[in-house]
């Protein structure tokens, strides 16, 4: 039996969550119409079809990259042409058809998960730069406070150091919201959720956590001491000189367009010199 808090029981309790999601998202798009399924989303520029599509290609393609990494074999990588043309074809399904894989895909990821032993389960296989890092693979990369409590649950053999200063010191700066599902069947609870979330009471416990820094003033000595192996005041320090940073209309995608480039790098498919350049073209193609 899994002992209280074990790998097993925190995958098994993102999996009910996650597949009472899908579930709840199925039956609330079992219930539309043609003109429904084509309506605007909350996702600029998606209509609902291409988000449920979004969903069910990319809860396939993550289970295929983990089983492999798992496995010790070649991780597949997908472009953003390559996501988009999966993505269309997923959406030329039946629509009954559609909201069921939705279902069937994460409840058959997640029974995968359960069954592995906690040593599998806490590996760094990742196919990512954060789980690169943590694998010993690259030895520096950029990231943000909200990777610090995975670092040190790891026990990953890292630190933090400030971004090197050019013509002006700066870096970018950006928060983390909690927001409530437009089909939610319990409006007025997931309402007081989310004010508990942002409460003080709330923000404690997430400093106290070590997840990331409290959104509260005076809160953020709860998460270093949460922390205490990293040099985690860097992150403080440079709030007096970051940058708003607001993801575009596309989204995030041009991060992901980023990270592709640079992982080619890292693993030496591209010379050094043109990772940069590269990189930047590869934002600008989806900006």
């Amino acid at each position: 039996m899994a002992e209280a808090n074990s790998p097993q029981q925190q995958v098994a309790a993102v999996g009910d969550a996650v597949v009472a999601e899908a579930t709840a998202l199925a039956t609330y798009c079992g219930s539309l119409d043609p003109a429904g399924w084509e309506a605007p989303s909350w996702c600029e520029g998606w209509s609902v079809h291409e988000v449920v599509s979004h969903l069910v290609e990319g809860s396939e393609r993550f289970a295929m990259q983990t089983r492999a990494a798992l496995a010790g074999e070649t991780v597949p990588e997908f472009t953003v042409e390559e996501r988009t043309a999966r993505r269309q074809e997923v959406k030329k399904m039946p629509l009954d058809t559609l909201v069921d894989e939705l279902v069937r895909r994460n409840t058959g990821f997640f029974d995968y998960l359960r069954a592995l032993p906690a040593a599998d389960l806490t590996r760094a296989d990742v196919p990512l730069p954060a789980g690169l890092m943590s694998a010993g693979q690259v030895a520096l990369l950029t990231g943000g406070s909200f990777r610090a409590g995975t670092y040190a649950k790891a026990e990953a053999n890292i630190d933090v150091a400030p971004l090197p200063q050019g013509k002006k010191r700066a870096t970018a700066i950006h928060g983390l919201a909690n927001v409530i599902w437009a089909g939610t069947q319990s409006p007025g609870a997931a309402l007081e959720w989310v004010k508990f979330l942002h409460s003080e009471e709330g923000e404690t416990i997430l400093g106290e956590s070590g997840a990331t820094i409290p959104a509260h003033s005076g809160l953020a000595d709860l998460w270093l001491k949460a922390n205490p192996d990293m040099k985690l005041q860097v992150f403080i320090d440079a709030v007096e000189y970051s940058q708003a940073v607001e993801d575009p209309p596309v989204g995030f995608q041009w991060q992901i367009a980023i990270q592709e480039v640079v992982i080619k790098g890292w693993n030496g498919e591209i010379p050094a010199d043109q990772i940069a350049p590269q990189a930047a073209a590869a934002a600008d193609a989806v900006l």
